[in-house]
């Protein structure tokens, strides 16, 4: 658990990184999207060009995320700019390994230039025309390369000034050896990717010869919501939103549209509807304006501080408007991941059965875009408030507004729960009395305690007398220890809250029985 834990900590700079880029990347795509250039006519060129500017940077940020992962990684044991360096490099090499050894006959959407590397045919000798390309590794290719480059430089670290030869220092030998190792990393990758491509395109291709099948909507909703969160979104989203594998419609004049989106694009334009195409945009308009709310207010009854509420409120509620307002599913859904792995695999099954049940009550709730996928916006208040007054929708609006309050009241339950009840008990019933006999022993009884307080993954603590702290005892149990004014903040994660909990029962009965 310490080690995971880790993660959580290494996660929260690139997730706040990540979050306001989904902000800014939401609010220039509700701008630039149709419904406000209908309301507003934003006609001006440098005023669009801004906006597009900024969506662009957003999109490229939200892309570079595993990046910003690796290198915070990679920071945070060594706190060397060299290391950092070298994880950078090793990144780099990964990416190349997979661009020389990749099979070039794999669905496009499995390739990306990846920080710009694309080897054209007149640098090399073996392909004469064209380009190789890297492969898209998303989040798991990050979380390789820091493994590798945190081998490396244990491996080094012990050595004496030269390492490998008399005039190789060890930060020369720490680079290279990143670099060697993720290049062979890249290779083995490249080598097993027509595999792992191919049992994906499997599944797409399976899903997709029955849309209209509840059960293959229910794979699909948690295959889409898994490889969003590892950074293959665009994969996915390209080939059912606007190709062959969501389907294909054809009007009056013989225009083709393929894709759910591309469909429901078509026949918005012209008013048509019952073609049962938006299947695949529906549930996010429950996650983004009903789910996330709902668990975004559940972590804030964590904070037990009044001050630190207080100042979190605004937060909270820019939070909660811009998640209906555009949606913010992804970096909610990466801090679910990493700091209450539990609720992420009951958001997969919520996911799942969204778009399996939405599906089987006919309803139907698309998305008006045609641009690229890494910069769309799905699932918005603001398209809703458009339809309410289209009586084509009206059914499906209805239902959809239950099947929301249903979704929150079960996500903020379920949630409350975890923090409070289920965060150890659930795997480990024995264990909140081990780690609140060590929390203990280590800051010196619960005579020392002063003051506590919880936050949705720390516990804070002021003692009376610092003499009596040895948190040497639960080193194996706390993945970061950090003296603050407030006292000492813990990081226990997701078990925090419960923690303090027994520890406030414990400080009542003590007051009760002096």
């Amino acid at each position: 658990m310490r080690r995971w834990n880790s993660y959580i900590e290494i996660i929260y700079f690139p997730l706040e990184v990540l979050y306001i880029s989904t902000l800014l990347l939401g609010f220039t795509g509700l701008l630039l999207g149709t419904n406000i250039q209908i309301i507003f006519n934003l006609d001006q060129v440098i005023l669009l060009r801004i906006l597009d500017m900024v969506r662009f940077l957003s999109a490229l940020l939200i892309q570079y995320f595993p990046i910003l992962f690796l290198l915070r990684g990679v920071y945070r044991r060594h706190e060397d700019g060299l290391v950092v360096v070298a994880g950078l490099l090793g990144y780099v090499s990964f990416h190349v390994g997979t661009a020389f050894f990749i099979p070039s006959n794999m669905v496009s959407e499995a390739y990306g230039s990846i920080l710009g590397i694309v080897a054209p045919a007149s640098m090399l000798r073996t392909v004469t025309s064209g380009s190789l390309t890297a492969l898209q590794t998303g989040l798991p290719g990050a979380i390789l390369v820091l493994l590798i480059t945190r081998l490396v430089v244990e491996r080094f670290k012990k050595r004496s000034t030269y390492s490998l030869f008399s005039f190789v220092d060890k930060n020369v030998s720490v680079v290279f050896g990143t670099l060697f190792l993720s290049l062979l990393a890249g290779i083995l990758a490249a080598l097993m990717a027509p595999y792992l491509v191919g049992l994906l395109q499997s599944m797409f291709t399976m899903i997709a010869t029955n849309l209209n099948n509840p059960v293959n909507l229910f794979v699909y909703g948690i295959l889409d919501r898994v490889l969003s969160v590892f950074g293959y979104s665009s994969w996915m989203h390209q080939q059912f939103w606007f190709n062959t594998l969501g389907g294909s419609w054809s009007d009056a004049f013989g225009t083709v549209y393929l894709g759910d989106v591309g469909m429901w694009t078509g026949q918005l334009a012209q008013s048509i509807s019952g073609f049962g195409t938006g299947k695949l945009i529906t549930p996010y308009y429950i996650l983004n304006i009903f789910a996330v709310p709902a668990f975004i207010l559940a972590a804030y009854q964590t904070y037990t501080d009044k001050i630190v509420r207080s100042r979190l409120l605004i937060f909270v509620v820019v939070s909660v408007v811009a998640s209906m307002m555009f949606g913010t599913l992804l970096p909610i859904e990466i801090f679910i991941l990493f700091t209450t792995p539990l609720l992420f695999v009951f958001h997969l099954f919520m996911s799942g059965l969204l778009f399996a049940l939405l599906n089987a009550f006919g309803v139907a709730i698309g998305y008006t875009f045609s641009a690229s996928v890494l910069v769309a916006t799905p699932g918005s208040l603001l398209d809703l408030l458009v339809l309410m007054r289209n009586p084509l929708y009206q059914r499906s609006l209805t239902i959809l507004l239950f099947a929301g309050l249903m979704t929150s009241l079960i996500y903020y339950a379920v949630s409350t729960y975890y923090y409070r009840m289920g965060a150890m008990n659930l795997i480990n019933p024995s264990q909140q009395e081990t780690l609140i006999a060590e929390l203990m022993e280590s800051i010196g009884g619960i005579e020392n305690i002063k003051l506590v307080n919880a936050s949705v993954g720390k516990i804070i603590i002021q003692v009376n007398n610092r003499e009596l702290v040895d948190f040497k005892k639960i080193h194996h149990r706390v993945s970061k220890i950090v003296e603050t004014k407030a006292g000492y903040a813990l990081s226990y994660g997701a078990s925090s809250y419960m923690l303090w909990n027994e520890i406030k029962a414990q400080q009542e009965s003590l007051a009760k029985s002096a």
